[in-house]
């Protein structure tokens, strides 16, 4: 079984809300950070589904792999690319007949998500049902994250069962919000009363 997600840079991974973000004031019309929201969906999405990530972006014809990998561990994007990195460009081609030739490539791909700001065109092999068409002014969202889940074949509450033995295993050894209360000397509440 094969789970790939096609990822666009632009748009996804740095929204027009990223330039906000300290690192992308002072840019000059590109963005040099991604929107940290946007990272951990990813992360998160390749660590409970599996899946390696397609680079199907303008980016892959600028960088080599070896860049996009440095880059992304720096923007704290921890993902594994498909051997075949990247979708392949060919003269005035779509992103849709390039995500199609990579997919017509490797048959064994049983599941897929292409997270773009590039609307994919209706009846064309399946891929508009397999796109997640993201704003580029708001990016990844956590309702995108969840239909992600859904098309790389997971049902919500398997995520939530995930997410839930992972959070108590990072927590089992931590302090709670209480105990850092008592160690801090601080009752809680205690500067509500009955009249507020």
């Amino acid at each position: 079984m094969s789970k790939i997600i096609f990822l666009d840079i632009d748009g996804p991974m740095i929204p027009v809300r990223a330039f906000v973000l300290p690192g992308n004031k002072f840019a000059g019309g590109s963005a040099k950070c991604f929107d940290h929201v946007a990272v951990a969906m990813i992360n998160t999405l390749v660590e409970f589904t599996g899946a390696k990530v397609v680079l199907s972006s303008s980016w892959r014809c600028h960088f080599t792999q070896e860049q996009m990998l440095v880059f992304f561990e720096r923007e704290g994007l921890h993902i594994t690319f498909h051997e075949d990195w990247a979708t392949t460009w060919k003269f005035s081609s779509e992103r849709c007949h390039e995500i199609k030739w990579w997919l017509d490539d490797y048959p064994e791909t049983t599941h897929y998500v292409i997270i773009d700001d590039a609307r994919m065109p209706e009846n064309f092999f399946g891929l508009l049902e397999n796109s997640i068409p993201v704003d580029p002014y708001d990016g990844l969202l956590f309702n995108d994250f969840r239909k992600a889940i859904e098309i790389l074949g997971h049902t919500e509450q398997e995520y939530t069962d995930w997410s839930g033995e992972k959070r108590k295993r990072y927590f089992k050894n931590k302090p709670t919000q209480l105990d850092l209360f008592k160690e801090l000397g601080v009752k809680p509440y205690e500067h509500f009363n009955e009249e507020n």
